[in-house]
Formats: structure tokens, C-alpha cells, sequence
């Protein structure tokens, strides 16, 4: 299964004499099965559509885009595209995805009273997958509420809103289905799972609870290919999220999230069993830049953090929303596990920059063999000017490169590469191959049940946890 954006990725002609069975009316009646008695059609009819307030405020968006078209003796090509959206300022202002509207060079958007407008884009997000539209329709639009999808609950009942396959005006239903998803899409995925239908086209659309507030922004599906529809799993961006960007966008004309300089993951059971942390929780740094607020404030690798603030994140991922959604220039106590005791650091929260990524090579510097090696399985060699380039590293960089990985050893179980830079083995620097091997043979010695070594990879930092042990043969 592949998470693909609910982008618009069909477009569907309904050609004259197309006959389409057993579609949802869109006249605001609820459908009901064959043969239902007419009393009881009459009874519901006396309740209030509890939609109706909500369907106004709901709105589709249609793109066009111009690509390439080899075929065309480098000419281009139009595509038409679609998605959703939703009011949420009487002004004027939309929510939708980002990737509705990217590289769009027209969009409108159309009022379920069929009223089309043109908008313009006033914010797109680089790690966040929403946008903002702004279009003046010459009245004071109808506006949906943000609801605090903190309270979300497993089980709770949910409508999709959208314009699935360009149809608009559609409802599904269903239920959240689960919480805090990572679809891998950024360092900070908090997804909403649903049941209710969500198709191509439906991006954008709101995720409504039963008062009719937003909990979430349809943003992605699993689907067997990049053209099938739902399958029952679709996640939605939580309305939290949506009302940090909007607040931001409405203040600032941008995004001011907060950034403190640190790479940090979730603490596992193994990971906690070697910093000696019960229950697991946490995230542990894995890497503190240098001049950043986190280093001023004396965070060090292998620091498990446990409270930001008045929150205890439950991850890495919402450690990075709890930095990110503070302001710059707040004072924070930030409260850490280190070497058995828990200490409070005040960190002062910086401005986040959208420095481009860099060194995102993944070609190691050894390819890993079978070979008679000491310890965890684990053969070290120096750092090289090879290395050096890959990882951009400071010429007085101290550490050791994994130069191979044996077979079948706890090692390779772990996830070890050739290539990776060990730069800690627990607490203790490693500033070279003899140190390495060193800290490995001591945690040998000790019948350390699980040790953690602290790698930096083209990709980032991270700790490795390393169970049992590998002894040299014969």
C-alpha cells in the first residue's frame, strides 16, 4: 500500500447518457434504504440537518496547470485539477492543501450556491502540507469552527466533506479510527485516521465531528495504486495544526515557529533500558547544533527530554510541534533525564529558518562484508576526507567510521551501515577507531544487557540501540 495525497489525480467526464447508479442526492435529503415506511422517512424529516449550516462554508477548488508535454515538440499541456476546501474567516480566507494548489497557474473556487470566484494563494506550507486562499466573493462568507482535536477520541463519529472526483458537495461518514499517525510525510505527522470515504479530490475538504466543528484537513489516503480510491484508510490533518498556521498566517503574514537546534527521537524500551529510564518515554537528543539555543542552554547528546514546558511530548515528532508552536524569544523549561537524574534547563526559543537539507547521499563508505570482526560485529576504521565531504564535517570532527558490518551479528540485527560515523558509545566521545573498539569491549565487559550508540548518517543523527554481544571467533 503506498499513502498517496488525495490530490487530483482523475478527472471524470460524465458524457450525456452515462447511466450513474446508486449515487448520493445532493438536494440536502438523506438517503435511506429501499422500502423504508414512509412514517418513518417523516419522522426523521422533522429533525434538524445538523449539515446544513455546515455545507455553505464548504467549497471546491479547481486548478489549471500547464506542464511539458514531450509529445509536443516541446510544447506544454493543460491539466485541469481539483480539490477542496473551507472557509475560515468571514473575510475571505480558505483552507485547503498545499498540494491541491502547487504549481497551479489559475485557481477559482465554487460556493455550493454556485457562485465561482477566482482566489489567489497567501500561503503554502514547506513542512506542513496546507494553504490559504483568499478570494473576495463581495459579501461576508459563512465560516466553519475549529475544534481542539486534542479532545479527538478513537471511536468518535466523523463526516468527510468534499469534492471527491469533481462531483462537490459530497458527505461520507464514518468514525476516527485512530490517532497520532505517521505517514512520514514531515518531522511533525500527528494524523487523524478515518473510515469515511476520502477519494481524489476530497484533499482539502474538512473532517467534521457531530457538532459540525473541524477536527481535521483530508489530506492523504492508503490506496493499492496512484488511481484507485478509498479503501477505508484515510488520514486527515488535525484542526490544531490548521489553527497554529492560520493564527501564524493571520498575525505574522508567515509562519514564526519555534526552533531550539536539536535532532531528538522516541525512546524505545531498549533505548530507555540503557539510560536507565522506567517506563520508557521521552525523546533523546541525537544531535545539538552548534551556537543554537539548545546548546547555549547546555543540552547534550544522549539527554532524554521529558517535559517541554507544561507538556510531556509523547514523541519526537510531538516534541517538534511543542518547539515549533512556541513563540521566539519565550524562555522555556525544558526538564531532561541524564545519567540517572532528571535536571531542569531554561532554553530561550529561537527563530526556525528554511535552511535547504544537505548532504542527502546514501552512498556508504565501505560496502558492508562478512569478515572476522571484534565485539558487536562491528569493524572501525578513521574518518576520511571522503567522509568528511559526504557528511560536511568540521576538519576537528573526532569519531569513527563503521568501515563493515558481519553477517548475523547484533550489529546488522540493529541496523547498522558501513559508512556510519560512530560518534558516542552511551555517555562516552568516541574520537576514533581504538576508542571505539574500546567503549564496545568495556560495555562487553560490564554485561551491559543493551548499550546505545549515538551515528550520524547523510540523513541526520540517530541512536542505535545494540543488544547482546558478538564475540571474536576462535
Amino acid at each position: 500500500m503506498a499513502v498517496l495525497a488525495a490530490r487530483t489525480l482523475i478527472t471524470l467526464v460524465l458524457s450525456a447518457g452515462l447511466a450513474v447508479g446508486g449515487g448520493l442526492a445532493l438536494s440536502g435529503a438523506v438517503a435511506r434504504p429501499a422500502g423504508a415506511a414512509d412514517a418513518d422517512i417523516a419522522g426523521d424529516n422533522t429533525r434538524p440537518n445538523w449539515l446544513a449550516p455546515v455545507l455553505p462554508a464548504v467549497v471546491s477548488v479547481t486548478t489549471v496547470k500547464f506542464v511539458p508535454d514531450p509529445e509536443n515538440n516541446g510544447g506544454v499541456r493543460r491539466i485541469d485539477g481539483f480539490g477542496s476546501g473551507f472557509v475560515v474567516e468571514p473575510t475571505g480566507l480558505i483552507v485547503t492543501n498545499r498540494h491541491v494548489i502547487e504549481d497551479a497557474t489559475e485557481l477559482r473556487v465554487a460556493f455550493r450556491d454556485g457562485t465561482t470566484v477566482p482566489a489567489r494563494p497567501v500561503f503554502a506550507g514547506m513542512q506542513i502540507d496546507l494553504a490559504l486562499l483568499k478570494v473576495d466573493a463581495g459579501k461576508p462568507l459563512p465560516t466553519l469552527k475549529l475544534a481542539d482535536s486534542d479532545k479527538v477520541q478513537i471511536g468518535d463519529p466523523v463526516a468527510a466533506i468534499g469534492n471527491p472526483l469533481g462531483l462537490g458537495g459530497s458527505v461520507s461518514s464514518g468514525i476516527v479510527s485512530g490517532l497520532n499517525r505517521d505517514i512520514m510525510s514531515s518531522a511533525f505527522d500527528n494524523f487523524i485516521q478515518t473510515d469515511a470515504a476520502i477519494n481524489h479530490g476530497n484533499s482539502g475538504g474538512p473532517l467534521v465531528n457531530m457538532r459540525g466543528e473541524v477536527i481535521g484537513v483530508d489530506t492523504a489516503i492508503y490506496s493499492p495504486t496512484a488511481t484507485s480510491g478509498s479503501i477505508g484508510i484515510g488520514f486527515a490533518l488535525p484542526s490544531n495544526d490548521v489553527a497554529f498556521v492560520v493564527d501564524q498566517v493571520l498575525r505574522y503574514g508567515q509562519i514564526r515557529a519555534g526552533w531550539i537546534g536539536l535532532n531528538a527521537q522516541t525512546v524505545t524500551q531498549q533505548i530507555a533500558a540503557a539510560v536507565g529510564l522506567a517506563p520508557p518515554r521521552g525523546s533523546i537528543v541525537a544531535g545539538v547544533q552548534a551556537n543554537s539555543p539548545a546548546s547555549a542552554a547546555g543540552l547534550q547528546d544522549g539527554d532524554v527530554i521529558l517535559k517541554f514546558a507544561a507538556r510531556e511530548p509523547s514523541d519526537s515528532r510531538a516534541l517538534a510541534r511543542a518547539i515549533a508552536e512556541r513563540a521566539p524569544g519565550d524562555v522555556v523549561p525544558v526538564v531532561v533525564w541524564r545519567e540517572g537524574k532528571e535536571l531542569t534547563l531554561p532554553v530561550k526559543v529561537g527563530e526556525w529558518q528554511n535552511h535547504p537539507m544537505r548532504g542527502m547521499e546514501r552512498t556508504p563508505a565501505v560496502r558492508a562484508v562478512r569478515a572476522d570482526m571484534i565485539d558487536y560485529g562491528l569493524s572501525f576504521g578513521p574518518i576520511t576526507e571522503e567522509v568528511r565531504r559526504k557528511l560536511h564535517l568540521d576538519s576537528n570532527q573526532a569519531g569513527a567510521v563503521v568501515t563493515a558490518v558481519a553477517i548475523d551479528s547484533p550489529s546488522a540485527d540493529s541496523g547498522f551501515r558501513a559508512g556510519d560515523l560512530v560518534l558516542r558509545v552511551q555517555t562516552t566521545e568516541v574520537n576514533g577507531p581504538n576508542a571505539a573498539r574500546q567503549s564496545l569491549s568495556d560495555a562487553l565487559r560490564d554485561k551491559r544487557p543493551v548499550i546505545i550508540v549515538l551515528v550520524q548518517r547523510p540523513d541526520g543523527f540517530r541512536w542505535i540501540p545494540l543488544v547482546g554481544s558478538y564475540a571474536r571467533p576462535g
